[in-house]
């Protein structure tokens, strides 16, 4: 029916349609994940930038390739433009993008920079393909991230070291919360990664400053939460199908587990230190007989100051219904 319409751009169900429909029709004129039919009265779920942004002459860019090779300018507040001459920026080139804006205080890499670019807020455009691995890590002024691009990734160590992180969004979405992604962003509080996210790789939060999280992915692999040491609560939602058997390690302050996906899959989970009073709930409609004896969560408590191999004690939780 729609065949040879390469401008058809809104394509809406009506206002009773099923999700199922929805999906089918979306997968039938090959939509993009990020950009679905939706029904009649309902706004597309995708969002363009709406910023202003920073102007074109303070990136370095290949109109070859579409890409950025280096920020040369010295606003602290900065939106990544969509196109640069009239050719579309499409993403980076490489790890060192930021580098004027990477500051080595504290931290064990040497360097002789005494000087830096103070970067606080980057918004990048829905333009944007792919982010390179370590793309803002050591920004230790960034306080602000918002990327209107669609992403398979956030990229590996993408946030390492942005202590003073409190803001990140993903506001059309990402397929993989990449592994060490956001490793020891202490002051980490507000996220948004959409609906779409598939993974939480290893490490992904490794000594962040998460304190509440709510895990919307269907896979989450071990260590995905390493010492998180504010952490309090972690809430699995009925989209996860595989969890990593050691998913929280050195989290001294976990004091609630939250499972409402399907544990029948899952036979041991195991958590090196929680908080002594650690509550586990599962869903009340949970099947006794087939689900529950599977699934069981193991505690190991570190004793200070003697052999933690021989001074572990074993806390085991038999799931029940709470």
């Amino acid at each position: 029916m729609f065949a040879n319409c390469p401008n058809l751009a809104d394509v809406r169900l009506s206002a009773g349609a099923t999700d199922e429909r929805l999906a089918a029709w979306t997968a039938k004129l090959n939509r993009p994940w990020y950009d679905p039919i939706v029904r009649v009265g309902e706004e597309r779920k995708f969002v363009k930038m709406p910023f202003e942004p920073t102007p074109a002459e303070n990136f370095e860019f290949d109109p070859a390739t579409g890409l950025i090779s280096a920020y040369t300018g010295t606003d602290i507040d900065v939106v990544v433009p969509r196109e640069s001459d009239g050719v579309t920026v499409v993403g980076f080139d490489g790890w060192n993008v930021f580098a004027s804006c990477q500051d080595y205080t504290n931290t064990e890499t040497a360097s002789n920079q005494t000087d830096w670019v103070h970067l606080r807020t980057l918004v990048l455009p829905e333009t944007i393909r792919e982010l390179p691995d370590g793309l803002l890590s050591y920004c230790q002024q960034l306080e602000t991230f918002l990327c209107y691009a669609p992403v398979e990734s956030t990229g590996k160590s993408t946030f390492a070291l942005c202590r003073s992180l409190k803001n990140t969004a993903f506001l059309n979405g990402v397929h993989v919360i990449d592994s060490y992604a956001f490793d020891s962003t202490g002051s980490l509080e507000n996220l948004w990664f959409g609906e779409h996210v598939q993974k939480i790789a290893s490490n992904a939060f490794n000594f962040s400053g998460l304190t509440t999280f709510t895990v919307d992915a269907d896979e989450i692999e071990t260590g995905a939460f390493s010492a998180c040491e504010n952490l309090t609560s972690l809430h699995f939602t009925r989209k996860v199908k595989t969890i990593g058997e050691t998913f929280a390690m050195e989290c001294p302050n976990l004091a609630e587990l939250c499972f409402e996906c399907d544990l029948a899959n899952t036979s041991s989970l195991l958590l090196l230190t929680a908080a002594p009073q650690l509550t586990v709930h599962i869903p009340a409609d949970a099947d006794e007989e087939t689900r529950l004896p599977r699934a069981e969560l193991h505690v190991l408590e570190r004793k200070p100051q003697r052999n933690h191999r021989d001074m572990r004690s074993l806390r085991t939780y038999a799931a029940r219904p709470a």
